[in-house]
């Protein structure tokens, strides 16, 4: 598949994260959020499978420490939770299930859970594809502890 003049927005303030030179690499945002609820490790992996040449992430921290992989401001929104993400404990977050209902219904409800970072990257092969960090909630510290854990496999955006 070949696809060209790809633009990849993210946050409100759409800031730029990838060009690429040969306009022939995919990029898949929160994972392929098209086929799967978002950020979810399924979403990462048939990113993976159908050939993306960088996969964007949205990590952020919960209340007990643990980096996950969540994009939206609410817990309602993808999950079956409530509350927010920075609010939550990880034993509460990983009880949840990701299936975002307005748009899959209930088609993956049980399925999937929020993965942790290192799940995520786990799920992405070293090689070619490359991994953007959304890093949420404008933190510093998670922005440090990110870039410490992917060993050179990253572009972080600018602060949304």
């Amino acid at each position: 598949m070949t696809v060209t003049g790809i633009l990849s927005v993210s946050c409100a303030l759409f800031p730029l994260f990838a060009v690429f030179a040969d306009n022939s690499k995919l990029v898949a945002h929160r994972g392929d959020s098209s086929r799967f609820p978002q950020n979810t490790i399924a979403a990462i992996k048939s990113a993976v499978e159908h050939g993306a040449g960088m996969i964007e992430i949205d990590v952020c921290k919960c209340k007990t420490g643990e980096l996950v992989l969540y994009g939206e401001r609410d817990l309602e929104e993808v999950t079956d939770g409530t509350g927010r993400v920075s609010q939550a404990s990880f034993d509460y977050l990983r009880s949840l299930s990701v299936y975002a209902p307005k748009k899959f219904g209930d088609k993956f409800k049980g399925k999937y859970t929020i993965p942790t970072f290192e799940e995520a990257l786990a799920a992405i092969p070293e090689g070619d594809i490359y991994i953007n960090c959304d890093v949420r909630d404008s933190a510093v510290e998670i922005a440090v502890q990110v870039s410490g854990k992917l060993r050179g496999r990253v572009t972080i955006p600018r602060d949304c």
